[in-house]
């Protein structure tokens, strides 16, 4: 009995048999039913802000921590299917809750994403990662089409004087376009070895050198980057006058050298989308390409045996002290010292 219980699928944060989980679970269902005692009625948004300013002071937190709890409970009720799954395993956080209620209480039209997201949230392998509340919220984004609403003005700099002779300038961009400027200027900077300030200013004069950025485009025909973030209207027009090749993206053989070709780049980090270790969603372009197996013990250098790791998480698996594993359909198990296993998902566009 205890072997078929094993084998059904759970989060690693709901393990039945691992004590700190059941205390956690039962913090989070203490916490969910003390909000539900404290949640007013969503009719008028107004009275509720004082209702929650009024109790603010008793948590020690500002009325906005309160609010954002009753945002998540009352979008939480009206998703009926998610609510009773949740209301099942009990494995959502306020945080996890919190990004779902201000995602979607900034949208009107939700379509199906009460029965996608209780399946998004439903575990598929025995001690599967939860995700993040940013990966949720970037789910649901990506499920409902929509870019996140952006908090400033496109059309302004933003400047900040850090120290003499020195200044911070920004523009506010979508996602998927600072992702993929990111990616370029951090390429610049290796490639001229220089600073990524230094590549930024060299790029704007016209010197930076020439580097390769994958966009994919999905069935709907929208253009997204690796993790699965869309581009604007407006910055995929741009990138389809100037984009040089496309291919189809499959598979690429494996080759006898320890270096992955561009290629296998190019599918590894559209399959995975971020770092692979439990609960890091470092994106692509900070991620080295690791052997799962040891190349000098034998791995392959193939896409079948290749997952994206931030390089703080790079070398904790090179130091042997945790494990990494890669399943056939690319799910990676993670065994820690104490014999406990993690099991991760790939989340890249390819993925969605």
């Amino acid at each position: 009995m205890q072997a078929e219980q094993q084998l059904k699928p759970y989060f690693r944060s709901s393990n039945p048999d691992d004590p700190i989980c059941q205390i956690f679970e039962h913090r989070r269902r203490d916490d969910y039913e003390l909000w539900r005692a404290l949640l007013p009625q969503p009719d008028d948004r107004e009275d509720a802000f004082i209702v929650a300013a009024t109790i603010a002071p008793g948590t020690g937190h500002g009325e906005t921590y309160v609010y954002n709890r009753f945002v998540a409970l009352w979008v939480l009720d009206q998703l009926p299917q998610t609510k009773a799954l949740f209301e099942t395993l009990w494995h959502l956080d306020f945080a996890r809750l919190i990004a779902i209620g201000n995602t979607l209480d900034l949208e009107e039209d939700w379509g199906d994403i009460d029965a996608y997201l209780c399946r998004y949230l439903t575990p598929k392998k025995p001690e599967q990662a939860l995700p993040s509340a940013r990966q949720i919220a970037a789910y649901i984004r990506r499920r409902l089409g929509v870019l996140p609403k952006a908090k400033r003005n496109p059309d302004m700099l933003v400047e900040h004087v850090s120290s003499r002779n020195h200044t911070y300038l920004g523009v506010m961009l979508s996602d998927a376009a600072a992702s993929m400027l990111r990616d370029v200027i951090i390429r610049n900077a290796e490639i001229m070895g220089i600073s990524q300030a230094d590549a930024v200013f060299c790029m704007l004069m016209g010197v930076g050198t020439k580097v390769t950025v994958n966009v994919y485009q999905d069935q709907g025909g929208v253009i997204r980057t690796a993790r699965g973030d869309a581009f604007t209207g407006d910055e995929a027009t741009v990138l389809r006058d100037h984009i040089s090749r496309t291919r189809p993206l499959e598979p690429p053989p494996a080759t006898k050298a320890y270096r992955f070709t561009e290629k296998m780049r190019a599918f590894i980090q559209a399959r995975d989308g971020h770092c692979r270790f439990p609960g890091c969603s470092t994106p692509h372009y900070f991620c080295d390409i690791d052997h799962v197996h040891e190349f000098d013990r034998g791995g392959e250098t193939a896409v079948e045996n290749a997952q994206l790791l931030c390089r703080r998480h790079h070398n904790l698996k090179t130091s042997k002290q945790i494990r990494a594993y890669i399943g056939e359909t690319a799910e990676v198990t993670w065994q820690y010292p104490d014999g406990s296993t993690c099991v991760t998902l790939p989340e890249g566009v390819l993925e969605r």
